[in-house]
């Protein structure tokens, strides 16, 4: 379960335990709840019992955010609301928006094309966070590890490592990072010393930000485009997930509008001690 730390934190974890326990996964909502909690955070409420104004303000639809969200977030706090009164919390039951009505159409795929998009893929095992995960990449990357595969003397098993020296141990890290630094120089991208980068684990910083970037673009809900790119990324937690938003926004200013304001109570911004 999620770590809430607002004013409504004990009674959150209570009430979705409750309904775990009747058999719900709850999964969509513990995330909704995350949020809330997280905007009660930001408009530092102190008193238990939702307020009309509380709930007015958390209807409000935010940047980027599709009807359908929307729908979901009021309906979750009817419901907790709702709970609250029940336990002796006088809370305001907000009303839900205006039913929407998906004018989605699904793209469904050819038997031909569903082939071609798993056809090349890596598997890879016990990742960040002990996660596993499918990396898919193009034809032409799938041919170079196939010559690379085959140039090797040792026989590879899927346990294996993939990337092997001669012997057949695995690479040396310092190894890899000396090709990197080369790569580097041949691309004329400078390097700014040692601790400075670009290091090798900034092309994981590069993905997620272009695909916060393309996200942003493509006018995805980022309020639920956000789990995704975490989950594929292995975070535990959206808190891990905030610096890419961050990332997204110095790098390309004004292509998140009001990034703030789409952010700011999924990841508040907290109050800091100079002397800390």
């Amino acid at each position: 379960m999620k770590a809430f730390k607002g004013v409504y934190s004990e009674l959150l974890e209570r009430y979705i335990s409750f309904k775990r326990n009747l058999g719900y996964d709850f999964v969509d909502a513990e995330y909704a709840y995350a949020l809330f909690d997280r905007f009660t955070i930001a408009r530092e409420e102190t008193e238990i019992g939702v307020t009309k104004d509380l709930a007015d303000a958390w209807a409000q639809k935010r940047p980027n955010e599709s009807d359908s969200t929307r729908y979901r977030r009021v309906m979750y706090l009817i419901h907790f609301s709702k709970f609250l009164n029940e336990i002796g919390y006088e809370s305001y039951v907000p009303q839900l928006p205006r039913a929407y009505k998906s004018t989605f159409t699904p793209y469904i795929f050819t038997h031909a094309a569903i082939n071609t998009l798993l056809e090349e893929f890596l598997i890879v095992l016990n990742s960040k966070n002990d996660k596993e995960r499918l990396v898919p990449f193009s034809a032409t990357v799938a041919e170079s590890c196939r010559q690379y595969q085959r140039s090797l003397i040792f026989a590879q098993t899927p346990e294996d490592y993939f990337f092997i020296r001669r012997n057949g141990q695995k690479c040396n890290e310092k190894t890899i990072y000396e090709w990197f630094r080369k790569m580097l120089r041949r691309c004329n991208i400078s390097h700014g010393g040692k601790g400075l980068g670009p290091r090798l684990h900034d092309l994981r910083h590069t993905f997620a930000v272009h695909s916060m970037v393309k996200m942003a673009e493509s006018g995805l809900d980022l309020y639920y485009s956000l789990p995704v790119l975490s989950e594929y990324l292995g975070h535990q937690s959206l808190e891990v997930t905030d610096k890419y938003v961050r990332l997204t926004s110095e790098r390309y200013p004004g292509l998140l509008n009001d990034v703030n304001d789409i952010c700011a109570y999924i990841f508040p911004d907290l109050a800091t001690n100079e002397a800390d």
